[in-house]
């Protein structure tokens, strides 16, 4: 008890030091006109998030592979705060993860996957490679893309992970239950995100949606390549599914609007529901379909297996993106009716 109690007390001296340090160097993200805060606000946590992360695999007896890819995700962490800093061009930004991606996977070995009933398709290892690559920029991406009201990253990362480290636990004899430690900083850190520390409120930035992206992803990819865990890539998929049906809606709502897919803008889920609901109710919302498209998930493979999983992986996207057209044409008639 004590030594989770240091620990605990560690946490909250890295967000408070690493508080005053970025408020030092004026990192700070300034409103305008995309942008739902209306204050400048101290941005970059995800270094401070990065730390404690650290701190956490030295006090408790996480999986070792896990101590790895949390001092290999030093680079993303880099990457992000550079974009933090400079704001730097999508693409430029894409072929960084990308290259990350790669770096990683192969330093990591986990991209020997099994993709079920698609090996067919993709069984060499150039391709699984390539493929892997694809597969985690495309996730680290799309969990950069949820990064857009005050603790939706932290609590859709918690959500996902304790849920994937339960299912291994209890499915496929998985022992490293000490994982769901690493979820301490960032409940400590929503203290800091919701300001309940006076003039303290932080942003986790670019350098923590893409650790936390990063680091899901490869614990996704992990799961499946190693043979002792053998996590069913049609079950893995729907740890990811809200992350990839948001980016990939948006994606094509912009497509549709004639605007370029990479441009931010406030057409994603937790952003129209912020019209209807206060920023509380839309992360609880968002959480819950987070957590409802993980448990359909894995019921659905359970029950009828891969090849119906995967239908209705797609028929859910559908739904998915169909809801979130309705409610931005219903937003639209609304504003026209108040003008």
């Amino acid at each position: 008890m004590n030594l989770f109690i240091l620990n605990i007390i560690s946490y909250f001296l890295v967000f408070f030091s690493g508080y005053s340090f970025l408020k030092k160097f004026n990192i700070i993200d300034k409103p305008d006109h995309r942008k739902i805060h209306k204050v400048p606000t101290i941005k970059s946590a995800g270094i401070l998030i990065f730390i404690n992360f650290v701190i956490c695999m030295k006090f408790f007896n996480i999986d070792p592979f896990l101590n790895k890819l949390i001092v290999t995700s030093f680079f993303i962490v880099l990457l992000g705060f550079i974009d933090d800093m400079v704001n730097l061009r999508p693409s430029t930004k894409l072929i960084s993860i990308i290259f990350l991606s790669y770096i990683n996977l192969i330093t990591l070995n986990i991209f020997n996957i099994d993709l079920g009933i698609l090996k067919l398709i993709i069984s060499r290892e150039y391709t699984e490679l390539i493929f892997s690559v694809m597969c985690l920029s495309l996730f680290i991406n799309s969990f950069n893309y949820i990064d857009g009201i005050d603790g939706l990253a932290s609590t859709m990362f918690t959500s996902s992970f304790v849920i994937m480290n339960l299912y291994l636990y209890y499915f496929n004899d998985y022992n490293y239950y000490n994982n769901l430690f690493l979820c301490i900083p960032l409940v400590i850190f929503l203290f800091f995100n919701f300001n309940f520390f006076s003039k303290s409120k932080m942003f986790m930035g670019d350098s923590g949606s893409l650790l936390l992206g990063f680091i899901l992803g490869c614990f996704m990819l992990y799961s499946n390549s190693n043979k002792d865990i053998d996590l069913n890539a049609f079950v893995i998929i729907w740890f990811g599914a809200y992350y990839i049906y948001d980016l990939l809606s948006t994606s094509l709502i912009r497509l549709n609007e004639n605007n370029k897919i990479f441009i931010p803008d406030q057409k994603h889920l937790h952003h129209i529901l912020l019209i209807k609901y206060d920023k509380y109710k839309s992360l609880i919302l968002c959480n819950l379909l987070n957590i409802f498209l993980i448990l359909i998930g894995i019921y659905l493979f359970n029950i009828f297996g891969e090849l119906i999983s995967i239908i209705f992986f797609i028929i859910l996207f559908f739904l998915f993106h169909i809801f979130k057209l309705n409610m931005i044409h219903i937003l639209k008639l609304n504003i026209k009716r108040k003008k």
